[in-house]
This record gives C-alpha cells, sequence and structure tokens, in this order.
C-alpha cells in the first residue's frame, strides 16, 4: 500500500514537471463522459495536449479520397483458437462493454510493422441504427462498432511503454450492419451482458475465437495513423478500419442499449474505485484492459515512470511473422449460464463487485431511463469524427461497383473503383472510336453503292 501512495505522489510531481501525460489533469476536470460539459466537445479543453492534437480519431473514411496500398495484405491472429489457459472477462467499465484478455492473443502482417498483443476488445453504440459507431465509411454511420486493442510486443515489453509512442498501439475496426439472424460469436458476449448492467461489475465468458469476430473477409480494409479515441487520446494508433462489416440483430443490439452507466451530475463527477492508486492511472490502465492483472499494472506504473523520465524514440524493425493456426469448422463455444449465475452467486456473498441480475430495463430512448439507483442507460458512447488534417488513409483493395457480400450475408455497401475505372473508360473510349470509324466507313461505303 505504501507503494501505491508513493506511486501517486511521485506520478504527481513527474506529471507537473515533464507533461509526458499531460492529457490527464490535475484538477476535477479530468473527469470525462460522453455528454455534457465533460463531453467530447470539451475533451480538446479538458485534455488539451492529446486530445487536441493534429491527428486524432475518428475520421470519416470516404473511399474516393483514400490511396490504394498493394502492400496492404492479409493479417494473421494467433493463438487462435485460445490456449486452454486463456480467460475472457466482460466488464461495464462504466463508459463500455469491454472484454478484457487475459493470455497470449497476438495479431501481425496486414502492413503492421511488428507483433502486436491483443489485451482487449470493446465497443461503441448508439440508440439508434443510423448512428453509434465512431468511424464513417463514405460518411455513414454504423449502429455499433468494435475495436480490438493491441500493443506492440516486440519493441515495448508491456503496454505502459508502449500507449504514448508513434506507432506504439495498434486497433482493429469493425464494423456492424443488422441483420435478421443473431451473430453466433457475439452472442456469447451478448449473453454475458445481462450480468453486468451496473458500472463495475465483471463476469467469466467462456472461450472463442477472435478472428471470428473480425469479418469473413479482412483482406479489405482502411489504414491510417490516428489516436485512442477515449482521453487521453494518445495520437499512437495505427488504426485499421475493416471495409466489409460484420452483422448484429436488433435483439442482440437492443441488449447493449441496456447496458447502464453512472447518472451525470451536474459537476461532472464519477463514483470511483477506492484503490490507492491514481484515479488518472487507474482509468487509462482499465481503458487498456490490464486493471486486476497485477504483473501488467505492475510493469504498465515502471514503464510510465521511465517514459517520464526519459523519452525513447525506438525505430520501428521489420521481423520475420508467423502464420495463425486455424481454428476448427467445428469449433462452437456455448456460453454456461449455469456457471455465470455461480458467479454471480460467488462475487455477491464474498463483497467482489456487484453483479446485476437479469430484469427489464427501460428502451434507451425512454426518458424515464434513469433508475432509482443513480444509474442510467448507457448509449451514444461514441466520439464525433475529427478532421483528416494532412494525414493519407490507405486502403488495402481496389474501389469497383458492385456490393461485396461476405458468407453471412453482409454487404459493405457499393464503392466505385477509381482506378480501375480510370482504365476502363480509357479502354471504353478507344474501343468507342474504333466504333465510329468502323461506323464511318460502312456509312460511305453504303452511300457510294446507292449513289453510284
Amino acid at each position: 500500500m505504501e507503494f501505491f501512495v508513493d506511486f501517486s505522489r511521485v506520478f504527481t510531481s513527474k506529471l507537473q514537471c515533464y507533461g509526458i501525460l499531460a492529457g490527464f489533469t490535475l484538477t476535477a476536470a479530468a473527469k470525462w463522459s460522453y455528454d455534457g460539459d465533460h463531453g467530447p466537445m470539451n475533451w480538446h479543453k479538458l485534455f488539451p495536449e492529446q486530445c487536441g492534437g493534429k491527428f486524432q480519431s475518428p475520421i470519416d473514411l470516404r473511399a474516393e479520397e483514400t490511396s490504394y496500398n498493394p502492400d496492404l495484405k492479409d493479417f494473421a491472429i494467433w493463438y487462435d483458437p485460445p490456449k486452454p489457459d486463456s480467460k475472457f472477462y466482460v466488464k461495464n467499465n462504466g463508459h463500455t462493454a469491454q472484454v478484457d484478455l487475459d493470455g497470449d492473443f497476438y495479431v501481425t502482417n496486414g502492413g503492421l510493422p511488428n507483433i502486436y498483443k491483443i489485451l482487449q476488445f470493446h465497443f461503441h453504440w448508439g440508440h439508434k441504427a443510423h448512428h453509434g459507431s465512431e468511424h464513417l465509411i463514405d460518411g455513414k454511420a454504423s449502429p455499433i462498432e468494435l475495436h480490438m486493442v493491441s500493443y506492440n510486443s516486440e519493441l515495448y515489453t508491456d503496454v505502459g511503454g508502449a500507449v504514448t509512442k508513434s506507432g506504439g498501439l495498434a486497433v482493429l475496426g469493425v464494423m456492424y450492419e443488422l441483420s435478421e439472424e443473431d451473430n453466433p460469436t457475439l452472442e456469447i458476449v451478448i449473453k454475458g451482458l445481462k450480468h453486468i448492467k451496473k458500472p463495475g461489475s465483471r463476469i467469466l465468458l467462456p472461450q472463442f475465437s477472435l478472428r471470428d469476430l473480425l469479418p469473413s473477409d479482412i483482406t479489405r480494409y482502411y489504414r491510417y495513423n490516428g489516436s485512442l479515441t477515449t482521453p487521453a487520446c494518445f495520437e499512437s494508433v495505427i488504426w485499421t478500419v475493416f471495409d466489409t462489416p460484420q452483422t448484429i440483430s436488433e435483439k442482440q443490439l437492443k441488449e447493449f442499449r441496456n447496458i447502464q452507466q453512472m447518472k451525470h451530475k451536474k459537476d461532472g463527477r464519477h463514483r470511483r474505485s477506492s484503490s490507492k492508486v491514481d484515479p488518472r492511472m487507474e482509468e487509462l490502465m482499465e481503458e487498456m484492459g490490464i486493471l486486476g492483472n497485477k504483473e501488467e499494472v505492475t510493469a504498465f506504473k515502471a514503464s510510465v515512470l521511465l517514459d517520464m523520465q526519459k523519452e525513447l524514440d525506438i525505430p520501428h524493425q521489420d521481423q520475420p511473422m508467423p502464420t495463425r493456426s486455424d481454428h476448427g469448422a467445428n469449433y462452437k463455444p456455448k456460453f454456461d449460464e449455469e456457471r455465470a449465475s455461480q458467479i454471480d452467486k460467488n462475487m455477491n456473498e464474498g463483497g467482489g463487485n456487484s453483479v446485476e441480475k437479469e430484469h427489464s430495463t427501460a428502451p434507451a430512448s425512454s426518458e424515464n431511463s434513469a433508475e432509482s439507483d443513480g444509474h442510467e442507460v448507457m448509449v451514444n458512447n461514441y466520439r464525433p469524427v475529427q478532421p483528416l488534417n494532412d494525414r493519407v488513409v490507405h486502403r488495402s483493395f481496389k474501389l469497383r461497383g458492385t456490393r461485396v457480400t461476405d458468407v453471412n450475408g453482409a454487404g459493405s455497401g457499393a464503392h466505385w473503383n477509381t482506378e480501375g475505372t480510370h482504365e476502363a473508360q480509357r479502354e471504353g473510349r478507344g474501343s468507342s472510336n474504333q466504333n465510329v470509324i468502323s461506323l464511318a466507313a460502312i456509312l460511305c461505303f453504303f452511300i457510294a453503292w446507292r449513289f453510284v
């Protein structure tokens, strides 16, 4: 405990001296939310050194304004399926539904400079189907978006050393579109949501393949350099947003809209943990998905302190990349309701994080959604799009005028082939010229024959 107290004091002192993590202001203004005075429109004021940066995320990905890069290939993800001792924990962190991963999960290739270790994935959604995602594709939002967060495990020993470095993080973004059928892989997470409706609650999920969370076609994606989409908005992220969406049913989407957040008071304060860890540091560790993992937390704090003493600038190095092991076609994990209920009971009896029992919740659109216990429904937890500024957005595919549909029936929308169209137009113009010449020759022959 003494270590935590000393760390908090040292952290505050170093923060004032070096300003490395200046996004964490030393006043109550460091609290943030998705609405009101501490909402996204004011993050650049609350965290000026980070959220006010030039290369922020999310952005509007306009296909015809992007650049085709043939070097962007397929990804490799392993270990997939997970190792037997790997664990998945879904939690309500007060801002989103997040699944923290405890085990070895990696992603590489796909134009990434190194091997990245996956820490967690989480979601952003809205109260209506026409918005909810953070990124837009050709100006259009999806009802929900998944972010899979990883850090460069070759250059940095832990996420603390990577979170502020350029290219230190890599995030895979998956857009969703509505489907009449439930998404079977997503259903595992969905069934866990009813156990984490209250902020601070967490529950263990059965294992499943991370690859199944991604679209069937992961060769089509956009790539750009940006930031985290929550404070402190570090501009350290290599973004990948897939062009082909995944699917989600209206029933599944409704379960996300039934999750609760703390009711925002006028002073913007939120309930905080009683831990002795500096709350600003705690919040960042929670967003990274390592809070509660003693080894990761210790390494994270040590790295941040070291980072405050000296800034490192290690160049990226290309390394041989292993390939993922394919999971079996019959791999169908199931959610153990009995086990989940027993965990609920054990946590409540043991005084751990409270886990809410299943009950009906008012719709997100209802004005009476606030609960008597100080909670309200969590919706519209997304940051609006940010200016592109001088960035170049790349894509891994050539544009074409046909709709791309995956095996589950998910379409990516119509995109027009800038490169291919120009070439076709040139060929078309050539063919048209030849046709005109041929037609003129036929007419001349006909006229000569007719009047001779």
